[in-house]
């Protein structure tokens, strides 16, 4: 475990001034956003327990509303990415998966406001394209990222 922190922080110590700074605007960005979304995403599970434990079946006005606030603070962490410079492929990664999770947000939100069974379907699936997407641009990005690239 020692070896590949080593190795990372290596790594870290040979980005220039300018690499540095790059790397802490893109974490500046994106870290104005991370507490928001963490909570979004701990009230989601709670509405998501109570629903399963009343086993009615019904999505709460709440729930949507959440993410409504998720999604909104997703497309300001983009913007903030967007009006960054930096020219690394980090931040356009990173960019690239915060727009995919706010598209699988707006998805999953118009497929609980939905009554089709095959629109629910649909959105069901693109959210499901778009959270994967998400993820891998994130973990490219990540990677970029603590390399300053």
């Amino acid at each position: 475990m020692t070896d590949w922190f080593d190795a990372r922080a290596s790594r870290a110590a040979r980005l220039s001034h300018d690499q540095r700074r790059k790397v802490r605007q893109i974490r500046d960005a994106l870290g104005q956003s991370d507490g928001a979304v963490k909570d979004h995403f701990i009230s989601l599970d709670t509405f998501e327990r109570s629903a399963k434990k009343a086993k009615s079946g019904r999505v709460s006005g709440e729930w949507t509303k959440t993410l409504d606030k998720l999604h909104a603070e997703l497309i300001r962490a983009q913007d903030r990415l967007d009006r960054l410079h930096t020219g690394l492929t980090a931040q356009r990664l990173l960019r690239d998966s915060v727009a995919s999770m706010a598209a699988a947000v707006e998805a999953w939100r118009d497929a609980l406001r939905s009554q089709d069974p095959g629109e629910i379907g649909r959105l069901t699936d693109r959210m499901r394209r778009h959270f994967a997407a998400a993820e891998t641009a994130g973990r490219r990005g990540t990677t970029y990222l603590a390399q300053g690239r």
